[in-house]
């Protein structure tokens, strides 16, 4: 049984969402088990504390969800999350710029226009013009 092309997951797209699922992973696991990685070498507080636990449990949590997502190939929620992937991305980008950290600008935009292009690709959208 041939499989119907709409419903298909690109390669490229895959590869996104695995790059997202991997950059969660790692931020999850570093505020888990070394936040003062994220604080410059300072010394994280207990109140920073549950906060990086709350980091890890959600960034592991959306990793789990779009690795499920890509095995059943549920492609209007992949794309969803995929969604949410960029405006995280655009958010930070934003807060990056509100603090001056702007060797982290470029980077951050970067993953939040991949991020939205492949949501986009995902609800519907072509790079290439539509003709009937």
């Amino acid at each position: 049984m041939e499989k119907d092309k709409s419903q298909v997951i690109p390669f490229w797209v895959s590869v996104i969402a695995i790059l997202g699922v991997f950059l969660m992973i790692v931020g999850g696991l570093v505020s888990k088990f070394d936040p003062s990685l994220l604080t410059n070498g300072h010394v994280v507080s207990q109140v920073a504390r549950i906060y990086t636990d709350y980091m890890f449990s959600r960034s592991t949590a959306l990793a789990l969800f779009i690795v499920f997502l890509l095995a059943t190939k549920s492609q209007r929620l992949l794309a969803a999350a995929m969604g949410l992937l960029a405006l995280i991305q655009a958010i930070d980008v934003f807060d990056d710029a509100l603090r001056g950290d702007f060797m982290l600008v470029p980077g951050t935009l970067v993953l939040a226009c991949l991020f939205a292009l492949a949501a986009w690709r995902l609800f519907g959208g072509s790079l290439r013009q539509r003709t009937k």
